[in-house]
């Protein structure tokens, strides 16, 4: 029998904190715990999983299976159960959405003037960097690309995200474009872009907003 897919909910509304679910299947002594929908986001695309709880048991992790997502529990789920509240961490959540939009943003501006794109990326603590198709960048380029993408911040451009076939999947700050992702997002008036002077091999690296 073919397992359900789960809903993801955090495509429709990356605001959305709360949340009721069916259980569909419990697994690895209750720590494995696979919903009929969720809002929590796994890691993917550069992008940490969401924390939170389902029914008072702390998210550990959440995993992108394909067709499932798996929520990891530190406290073990009764195979009883058979509904769940949901509640994500929304400080966690709003400052992954500022980390991946700033991003995208970065990445489009760096595609826009210099042709460079962005192959991966990393969303850190203290600052976040990008993988770039190019050996090296240079300071003064840097310099141009953050100015370039704060006055686009401070345009408060609205941040649209479309579902379209694999191939043709963009996600747009307007006229920005921005490599295919299926993350979370806000608009640009709550981030910042700020480029450190500071280059290696193939990576742009930029500071936390």
């Amino acid at each position: 029998m073919r397992a359900m897919s789960t809903t993801r909910l955090y495509y429709m509304d990356s605001y959305l904190t709360s949340f009721d679910a069916r259980v569909v299947d419990v697994v690895d002594d209750g720590r494995r715990v696979y919903l009929d929908q969720t809002a929590f986001y796994p890691t993917s695309g550069g992008q940490p999983h969401d924390l939170g709880t389902l029914s008072g048991a702390a998210i550990t992790d959440v995993i992108d299976e394909g067709e499932r997502i798996a929520h990891i529990v530190s406290t073990p789920l009764t195979n009883e159960a058979s509904s769940v509240a949901g509640e994500v961490d929304w400080e966690r959540r709003f400052d992954n959405m500022q980390q991946h939009t700033g991003q995208h943003l970065l990445s489009a501006v760096l595609e826009e003037l210099y042709g460079h794109h962005t192959v991966s990326v990393h969303f850190g603590h203290d600052y976040s960097s990008l993988d770039l198709d190019v050996e090296s960048l240079s300071g003064d380029r840097i310099v141009e690309a953050e100015r370039r993408a704060n006055a686009i911040v401070a345009e408060n451009r609205l941040v649209s995200v479309n579902f379209e076939d694999a191939a043709h999947v963009s996600v747009c700050a307007r006229k920005v474009i921005a490599p295919e992702c299926c993350g979370s997002f806000r608009s640009t008036d709550w981030i910042a872009v700020r480029a450190a002077g500071r280059t290696s091999a193939r990576r742009a690296r930029s500071a936390r907003s």
